[in-house]
């Protein structure tokens, strides 16, 4: 057992390593001596769980044995699991935490079958179950399995063991699986959704890393080997957008790692680090890379930021930064419906005031308009009045004139003298 320390820079080119084997010798765990076993951070970010692998160089013998180490002491532990023991050896498996004290295990083989079942570990009371899930896909072997923050699970690349399209028969054998082809598996729900992913599909492979990204937005692929050949192998760098499904292939600067494939890859802050691996020509490395994500460079000095937290918790093993980041963005989402919300509020009220200040001038000078016009009115009235008096004056005038030298006639029209001012302003 080795120790990285990454709450301290160092060169890559002498990353500082530690022994911890010396310290805890003298415990003796079974079966802990395996290839290809699967592990993972437990919600305590304190203790390792690994399970499963290969006891044998050849592959002949595998272990469903499950042991846990205590980062804090350094020392191993093989906890009593009650019920029933994991009836499901393998390796070539994935082990994923989900923050709430639980590991599911999913895929893999053991030396007679594959796997497309999930196998779930409480680690708060060491029991297994096995849930029975419709619509499984094909059992799988080599490939990744990532959390994302909503408690959903994206399985990448791999093989699958399925159908033979050449035999007529109908056998089966292990076949590629394209990047673009995902599979979706919702832990609350039990469900498997198949996706399609576009853009810059990467070539398939298998025993490549896929790592969440700092801001949960994506997923890294890195390496990998070819499936068809068993020395050929990729450093190359891949990236999938979670919203779009797409696809990209950044071209970062600096010299890659040599390509491998059984390596392993962990986030700390925007720097993912590239570990050990093979060849494929029974070699292996002793190696660790940097790659800067946020610039997308390889670089050979690892620096901690001192002005952020000491975050050591691998993304593509835990939800613990994920969680962090979702709770970060809904109180930030929070904060600014909230300023959205007085900024409308108060455009809101703005408004209304400008509309009743409105409002009242309109009163005021349709009021107004409504005095003057009634002003108006009375003069025009008592204008029309006098000259209506003036008339019947000199109507009045003018027959005591005529009266005087011609005979009267009977006057068979209404005397305009014998009606009222206020009779004349009605018909009016």
């Amino acid at each position: 057992m080795y120790h990285l320390d990454i709450s301290t820079s160092w060169d890559s080119t002498a990353p500082p390593w530690s022994d911890l084997s010396d310290s805890n010798s003298s415990t003796t765990v079974p079966g802990i001596n395996s290839a290809f076993a699967g592990a993972a951070t437990l919600s305590d970010h304190s203790n390792i769980l690994v399970n499963g692998g290969s006891t044998a160089p050849d592959l002949s013998a595998v272990s469903s044995s499950t042991a846990q180490f205590d980062t804090r002491t350094n020392t191993w532990s093989v906890p009593v699991i009650s019920d029933r023991s994991l009836k499901q050896s393998r390796y070539y498996h994935s082990l994923l935490s989900d923050g709430q004290g639980r590991i599911w295990i999913w895929g893999g083989r053991d030396t007679e079958q594959y796997y497309n079942t999930w196998a779930v570990m409480d680690t708060t009371t060491w029991s297994i179950s096995y849930p029975e899930i419709q619509n499984a896909p094909s059992p799988r072997i080599q490939h990744t399995a990532t959390m994302v923050p909503d408690g959903k699970v994206i399985i990448i690349g791999g093989l699958t063991y399925s159908r033979n399209v050449t035999d007529p028969l109908g056998g089966q054998i292990l076949n590629p699986v394209s990047m673009a082809d995902l599979l979706l598996f919702d832990m609350a729900t039990a469900k498997w959704t198949n996706l399609t992913a576009g853009g810059n599909v990467p070539a398939p492979r298998r025993e490549h890393t896929s790592v969440l990204s700092r801001d949960s937005s994506s997923i890294i692929v890195f390496g990998g080997g070819d499936p068809r050949f068993n020395n050929v192998n990729m450093n190359d760098v891949f990236v999938l957008n979670l919203t779009s499904l797409l696809w990209s292939s950044p071209s970062p600067s600096n010299e890659p790692p040599p390509p491998r494939k059984s390596h392993q890859a962990i986030m700390v802050k925007d720097s993912m680090l590239i570990m050990f691996g093979n060849n494929g020509e029974d070699s292996a490395y002793n190696d660790v890379h940097i790659m800067d994500t946020a610039n997308w460079s390889w670089k050979t000095q690892y620096d901690i930021n001192d002005d952020e937290p000491k975050d050591t918790e691998s993304m593509g093993s835990s939800t613990g930064e994920n969680s962090q980041h979702v709770t970060s963005l809904q109180a930030e989402l929070a904060t600014k419906a909230l300023f959205g919300a007085i900024i409308l509020a108060s455009a809101l009220a703005m408004i209304g005031l400008i509309c009743l200040i409105g409002s009242i001038i309109s009163y005021h000078r349709t009021k107004s308009r409504q005095r003057r016009s009634k002003s108006l009115d009375n003069v025009l009235s008592e204008t029309y009045l006098q000259d209506i008096r003036e008339l019947i004056r000199m109507g009045t005038l003018h027959s005591q004139l005529h009266s005087s030298t011609t005979p009267q006639k009977p006057d068979i029209e209404n005397d305009i003298s014998s009606q009222k001012p206020n009779e004349q302003d009605s018909h009016r």
